[in-house]
């Protein structure tokens, strides 16, 4: 099927949406690489019985006729994604301190049209594939080694982390 509609919890859709609703996240970022998500409709609580105590969205998915990178540069950019939004600095001129140097990192505020001081979830989905494309051309293959197999090695140690359930109740 080309669309899916879910109906959803409006916390979670805004999550994996990203922009226009929200700050893009790192799973926005990956998802809108072959899907355009969309809110066409917010419930009333109302609309439902019993009434739930979050709000409620239907989103849409569309999966795109192209992805607009190859199916190689896709693996890179997921882990070019997971590096950016990994590293422990604020901005993400620091964030990618050791990929970029500060000349290009100027060059690409100015060209792509967001500010030295921005955090990840500040760009959107345009502006971080116009970063990656930037990466893929004007970045070393050394420096590309630092991000290569990031968003693996991140799945590697969130897998060892302990989910925390909310609906969790202690056992006394």
């Amino acid at each position: 099927p080309k669309d899916a509609f879910l109906i959803i919890q409006k916390e979670a859709a805004l999550k994996y949406a990203g922009c226009p609703y929200g700050p893009e996240r790192f799973k926005s970022l990956n998802i809108k690489l072959f899907f355009d998500l969309k809110i066409i409709y917010d419930f009333k609580k109302t609309d439902f019985k019993p009434v739930p105590k979050v709000e409620i969205v239907l989103l849409n998915i569309r999966r795109k006729n192209v992805s607009p990178l190859s199916e190689k540069e896709v693996v890179m950019y997921q882990d070019f994604i997971a590096y950016g939004f990994s590293q422990r600095q604020t901005t993400l001129e620091e964030r990618f301190g050791k990929i970029f140097t500060k000349e290009q990192f100027k060059h690409l505020t100015k060209d792509l049209k967001f500010k030295l001081d921005v955090v990840p979830t500040d760009l959107n989905f345009e502006q971080w594939l116009g970063l990656f494309k930037y990466f893929m051309v004007g970045v070393s293959s050394y420096k590309k080694m630092t991000v290569n197999g990031f968003n693996y090695r991140l799945k590697l140690q969130q897998k060892k982390l302990d989910k925390i359930h909310r609906t969790r109740v202690s056992k006394k």
